[in-house]
């Protein structure tokens, strides 16, 4: 119960860090359907879906049914369902500082890697679009990766897919994190099996239903604006964890040294597609690259060859320079610098 206390207090003082280093720049209790700047360009289409989940609306949100059909269940208004993804960045940072001081038994690591997705892309993105419910899908990839629940897993793979599709691209890649983590292949084909259900969903309403059309059009559709942002996508990958990617590069060499052989290629080789995909078919490259957020928990474990004072002097300094450092959403071959309220 103590540390479940510590965890929130953590939790609120991080979000509240980064609410004061950026402030979103639209509210979602009053959201304005017509304005079509990038944070509330989807608000009309979201509104529909709430109204009636099975509507049809835009290819990139038709097949993101949990969190409309739970809101329209429960009857929820829309300035009420709009602000759900401050409960979900509320959530994710709560059990991201729980995983991180459960792993690496330190509360300092803890706050870290806590502040570190408080001063990512995913907070922004939450905080500041409108009806955006990334938090719950980074939530159950975080779940799946640090639980030590075959139910908490398949739970998460159950749900993730139908929150976003973006659970499903980096989902090979953490599970080798769960593998490296002491996970089974066993135990791994049967936690991911909700998952694959969700794919054969599609994959049969596609050749029943709509045929190919809906993918091909998207395909089409991004290589024909691919060359508008290719440009711009370095500073989208920036812009998603800025000082934090140094963190999130220590996580990915503690996961690989326990890893061997084609396991560890298969990591780095599912890392690199993963991302490669998802810059291709997401114009929101920083939005979209958050989808690494787990790396964040652990890149705070111990780092072979650094001492105890060094790394924590060195999670700090990141921590503060996060905090510091400019930040942006970066979409298409827009890039929208955020400010606090301060300055």
């Amino acid at each position: 119960m103590k540390n479940a206390v510590i965890i929130f207090a953590i939790t609120l003082v991080c979000a509240g860090l980064s609410l004061l280093s950026v402030t979103p720049r639209v509210t979602p209790w009053a959201p304005n359907l017509a304005s079509g700047s990038i944070e509330e360009i989807r608000a009309p289409e979201l509104a529909r879906q709430l109204a009636h989940p099975l509507t049809s609306v835009e290819p990139a949100l038709r097949w993101r049914l949990l969190m409309p059909v739970v809101g329209h269940g429960l009857g929820l208004s829309l300035p009420v369902y709009f602000c759900l993804p401050y409960i979900g960045i509320l959530a994710l940072l709560y059990v991201v500082c729980g995983y991180a001081r459960q792993i690496s038994g330190e509360w300092l690591s803890a706050s870290v890697a806590t502040l570190m997705v408080a001063t990512s892309a995913a907070f922004y993105v939450a905080t500041g679009w409108v009806g955006q419910m990334d938090p719950f899908y980074i939530l159950a990839l975080v779940v799946f990766t640090f639980t030590t629940s075959p139910f908490a897993a398949g739970f998460a793979c159950a749900v993730g897919p139908w929150i976003d599709e973006r659970f499903l691209i980096v989902l090979p890649v953490f599970v080798l994190v769960r593998r490296a983590r002491g996970g089974s292949w066993r135990s791994l084909a049967m936690e991911t099996a909700p998952a694959l259900a969700y794919i054969l969903i599609r994959l049969a309403t596609m050749v029943f239903a709509h045929g190919g059309g809906p993918i091909a059009d998207q395909v089409h559709s991004q290589l024909a604006q691919l060359a508008h942002y290719a440009f711009n996508i370095p500073a989208g990958w920036w812009h998603g964890f800025r000082a934090g990617w140094l963190v999130i590069g220590a996580g990915v060499l503690v996961t690989a040294r326990s890893l061997r052989g084609l396991e560890r290629a298969a990591l780095f080789f599912g890392l690199i597609t993963s991302v490669a995909l998802i810059t291709f078919l997401a114009w929101d490259v920083s939005r979209s690259i958050v989808m690494l957020i787990p790396f964040l928990v652990l890149g705070v474990l111990p780092w072979p060859g650094i001492t105890l004072l060094v790394r924590r002097w060195a999670l700090l300094s990141l921590a503060l320079l996060n905090l510091l450092c400019p930040a942006a959403n970066v979409v298409s071959d827009a890039t929208i610098y955020l400010h606090s309220f301060l300055t």
